[in-house]
């Protein structure tokens, strides 16, 4: 089973929620009334975790990871480049 690694971050009136991808790498969600989403993050323990699993670490994961860290927004085609890249594995 794969650890998910990124999240959405909302906040609002109700407090604060993250909102884990599905399977497919998409994060479905309603905000709730008064809530804004105030950011995304890709946990890198999750990434620790996931490279130290069985199926080991997609290497999609990891470019996402690093791209989001200096400030690349994600679009539609680096998401399946991030699918295609995670056929590749790292295993520690």
């Amino acid at each position: 089973m794969a650890v998910s690694t990124r999240v959405i971050i909302l906040e609002g009136p109700q407090g604060r929620r993250e909102i884990p991808e599905g399977p497919d790498g998409m994060a479905r969600f309603r905000k709730l009334p008064g809530e804004r989403v105030i950011g995304s993050e890709i946990r890198v323990q999750g990434l620790l975790q996931q490279a130290r699993s069985s199926e080991g670490l997609g290497i999609g994961e990891l470019v996402a990871w690093v791209t989001h860290k200096v400030g690349i927004k994600p679009c539609t085609p680096c998401n399946r480049r991030r699918k295609r890249l995670n056929e590749y594995r790292i295993k520690l």
